[in-house]
């Protein structure tokens, strides 16, 4: 008796791993599927945040944290009555990395998101398409922008990114956007300031140059230019890691695109160790609000996707941003609560 059961209970043995393996390779499958419907969802949505960013402090070095030195002041897109106060400085809506290839966004959802804020500038940080330069795959989103140009008369502007074309570009400038490539222009907030922005080439395919760009500017004297202060200075790039180009205590403020916030989000941001090298992202900065090297930096989500129409935590992004300059950083909203 005892050998049979002895060999009942080994195949009793044996049938119970062997249903715990099953139902542990289920549930692998199971988070798989899961975290895909993730990633395929992620694409279609757009996340609208509402940040005011002030002028860093020069002690706010690179031994600060990200997001340190920063005032958060994020609204859920999901409640459009609920807008900042009113403004007291340059406020900008920021597009980047389109991707028209793999864009998953409806032109419309971005015309309406766009038409809803009261901007003074629209940027575009680069990328209108992917890697395989098909521009005209863009052709609904730009005519989108179009409209939203026009309503703004001469107040939108872009820079190349790494997948931009000639071709790319020219639809840029037929959309309603100043391409500045080394080029800087005074821009104006509601209040009357004068800012200097300053466009820089792409960085590794390009020659950025950010003493260039503040020559060629479109003021009518270098007087006019001179009077403008470092803290309202913008720079506005597509790879993050152009901010290095800026001489210290030259700019207030640097806006770029590319990293995608990752794109697919990967355990302790691997992604930006195993899959880029930028040293800004490797630095963890890699998306949202900075203060580094006395400027004060924003790295947008961007909208589309590279490779294939996934993104996992990371959301498309349309940032609505308020640049306040030193002199009015005692003048700080509270968080609007969400």
């Amino acid at each position: 008796m005892l050998p049979g059961l002895t060999l009942v209970s080994a195949i009793q043995l044996s049938l119970s791993i062997a249903l715990i393996r099953d139902l542990l390779w289920g549930l692998v499958f199971f988070l798989v599927a899961i975290l895909l419907l993730r990633a395929l969802y992620e694409p279609t949505q757009l996340e609208v945040t509402r940040q005011i960013l002030l002028t860093a402090k020069p002690d706010n070095g690179s031994s600060k944290a990200p997001h340190e030195g920063i005032v958060p002041d994020l609204i859920p897109d999901n409640e459009p009555g609920q807008d900042m106060p009113a403004p007291s400085g340059l406020r900008i809506a920021l597009i980047s990395d389109l991707h028209a290839e793999w864009l998953r966004l409806r032109p419309e959802r971005i015309a309406q998101a766009l038409a809803a804020e009261d901007v003074d500038l629209l940027l575009f940080a680069g990328d209108l398409t992917g890697r395989h330069h098909r521009p005209e795959l863009a052709k609904p989103w730009l005519d989108a922008l179009t409209v939203i140009c026009q309503r703004m008369g001469n107040a939108c502007y872009a820079v190349p990114g790494n997948h931009d074309s000639p071709a790319s570009l020219n639809l840029l400038r037929q959309a309603g956007f100043t391409m500045l490539i080394n080029e800087s222009r005074e821009v104006r907030e509601r209040s009357g300031r004068d800012w200097l922005l300053v466009g820089l080439d792409i960085l590794k395919k390009g020659q950025p140059d950010f003493e260039l760009a503040v020559r060629n500017a479109s003021s009518p004297g270098a007087d006019s230019r001179a009077t403008i202060p470092p803290e309202r200075r913008l720079v506005l790039a597509h790879n993050p890691d152009t901010f290095f180009l800026v001489p210290p205590g030259q700019a207030g403020f640097f806006l770029a695109g590319h990293f995608h916030g990752g794109q697919i989000y990967l355990p302790f941001h691997l992604e930006f160790f195993l899959l880029r090298r930028e040293k800004l992202g490797r630095m963890g900065y890699h998306k949202g609000s900075f203060a580094l090297n006395g400027m004060s930096g924003y790295i947008s989500r961007g909208l589309g996707s590279v490779l294939f129409p996934l993104r996992l935590g990371s959301i498309p992004e349309l940032p609505i941003l308020e640049l306040r300059p030193d002199t009015q950083s005692s003048a700080v909203p509270k968080k609007v609560e969400q």
